[in-house]
Formats: C-alpha cells, structure tokens, sequence
C-alpha cells in the first residue's frame, strides 16, 4: 500500500536526521534516550494507522481511550501540582473540549483520518528533528528550545511535499495544500500549548504510560489539536 511504501521512505530520511543529531550532540548526552524515543515513535504511528485501516470499527475505541487518558493525564498533574483554580478550569475545559471533538471525529472515513494522521506525523517529526539539528532561531525559547523557525518550516515543506506526491501516485484521498495548511497549523498550536501547560506546571512530561515518550497527552497532543480541523473544514465548506 502506498502510505506504508511513503512512511518507510520517510522514516529511513528521519533515521538519518536522528543519526545527524546524535553525532553532532556526541559525548554531551545519553544516547539510549534518544534512539529508544525513535524507536516507539516509529512503532506507535503505524500502529494507530493500522486501526483505521484494519479495524476502522476500532477507531472510536482508540479515540475514546487516547482523548479519555489525555484528560485524566492532564487532571492528575493539575491537582499534583496544586495548580490556581483558574489554570485547573481553563486547561481542562479546553482539553475536555478537544477530547470530545476529537471522539467525534471517528465520524469521518478512515481515508480522511488516515491522511490528516499522517500529515501531523510527518510534520511533528520533521519539525522537530531539523528544528534539532539545524534550527537556529528559537520561536519560543521559555516554552520548548527545540521549537524553531527552521524546524517549523521544513516540518511544514515536508508535509506539502509529502501529500502531492502521495495525491500524483494514488487514488487515496489526501488532504489539499489548504487543508495541509490548516491541520499543520493546529497540529503545531497543539504542540505549543502542551508545552506550555508543562512549563506553567513545571513537569517535564505528563505521565510515563508511553516508554521513551512520555504520557498519552505528549504523544498525541498535536493530533488531539489537529482534529480540529474536520469542523472547520465543513465552517469554511471545504470537501473532505
């Protein structure tokens, strides 16, 4: 199939990039942490994809359980860290509400989750890893240091890239330049925000469910978020 002919392509390219970082940052850190991260990303997302291929009748079960684990992630660290009342109710509304957007999105075909899936994989991993080894200028220094100009634009050229030629070799549905746009933008608001709710709290992860990865919020934030763009694709009435 050829989002699995596209995904070993592009997880060979991202072996690579994680080859260049480890060099370059040799004899500064440990490098079991970073390849044991590598390895259960690699894992994870065709693992999820295979849901929606396989078993689509799964799929609100997956999204009952990440949305629900996400949540009870998020209360568990608020209260741990007794967190002021207005950052308890305005960080678990907000995720509440992502929560139940993004269950709801069980309601697209399995095409649809699949592409937009596969988009904020490919954007959260290149933007990361360029962000790493070659992004200079930080977007929001106190937040996250590994989030740069460099990163968030060559994360952003790889999806367009990856989704045209996708689009030109297969009669799979894939998301339109727009609709690329859109789902990399709240992917990477997504991101963003759970970096910040960790810096508010002061917590460097939300949970350790995930080995390598951290909790089910830190994997899966940027697709939480980028849900959000079913709705808004019917707001504006772009076909999906």
């Amino acid at each position: 199939m050829i989002f699995i002919q596209a995904y070993i392509v592009l997880l060979i390219f991202a072996l690579a990039l994680q080859t260049a970082i480890r060099r370059k940052r040799k004899g500064v850190n440990s490098v079991k942490r970073p390849w044991g991260k590598f390895l259960v990303f690699a894992l994870v997302a065709p693992l999820v994809a295979s849901v929606y291929f396989i078993a689509p009748h799964y799929a609100n079960t997956l999204h009952l359980a990440i949305g629900a684990l996400a949540v009870c992630e998020l209360f568990f660290q608020l209260v741990r860290t007794k967190a002021p009342a207005k950052h308890m109710v305005l960080f678990l509304l907000t995720l509440i509400l992502v929560a139940i957007n993004f269950y709801m999105a069980v309601d697209q075909n399995p095409e649809s989750l699949i592409s937009l899936y596969f988009t904020v994989v490919i954007f959260d991993s290149y933007s990361q890893l360029t962000g790493q080894l070659l992004g200079k200028r930080k977007l929001f220094p106190s937040i996250s240091p590994y989030k740069t100009v460099g990163g968030l634009a060559f994360g952003g050229l790889v999806s367009f890239t990856a989704s045209f030629v996708l689009g030109q070799m297969s009669e799979l549905y894939v998301l339109t330049p727009v609709q690329v746009l859109i789902v990399i933008v709240l992917a990477f608001c997504g991101d963003t925000t759970a970096s910040m709710v960790k810096r508010k709290l002061n917590i460097k992860d939300f949970s350790q469910l995930v080995p390598y990865q951290g909790g089910v919020l830190d994997r899966f934030d940027s697709y939480l978020f980028a849900c959000l763009a079913f709705p808004i694709f019917s707001l504006l009435h772009i076909n999906i």
